[in-house]
């Protein structure tokens, strides 16, 4: 995996492997750690198309990106729940930023 953008909690990483039938494959996934992880917080990439076996080489295209967020099995105190508040806004901020690159670097599709 190869990191392509970081900030703060996120990490957008580029990936590759090979498919049961070979075929290689491209594909993005955003990591999250620190307190987007402690808090369920994901940002996740909407795949425009879908592995087709036949092709030599698939690189996933996205559509779009959005912020995916979870309970945690525990109330939060005060202090946890503005983590959470600022956690979301960053995730947003990233989300942005993952989508502008995907449309600079040939992964989006409208």
């Amino acid at each position: 995996m190869d990191v392509l953008l970081s900030k703060g909690d996120f990490t957008l990483v580029h990936k590759t492997g090979s498919s049961i039938y070979d075929t290689e494959w491209e594909d993005l996934e955003v990591k999250s750690s620190g307190d987007a992880e402690k808090h369920v917080i994901t940002i996740k990439l909407n795949p425009a198309n879908h592995m087709d076996s036949k092709n030599p080489h698939f690189k996933y295209l996205y559509n779009d990106v959005y912020v995916n967020h979870g309970m945690r099995m525990k109330a939060d105190t005060l202090e946890e729940t503005l983590e959470y508040i600022e956690a979301l806004k960053q995730a947003v901020e990233f989300a942005r930023e993952v989508k502008a690159y995907c449309k600079a670097n040939g992964w989006w599709q409208e």
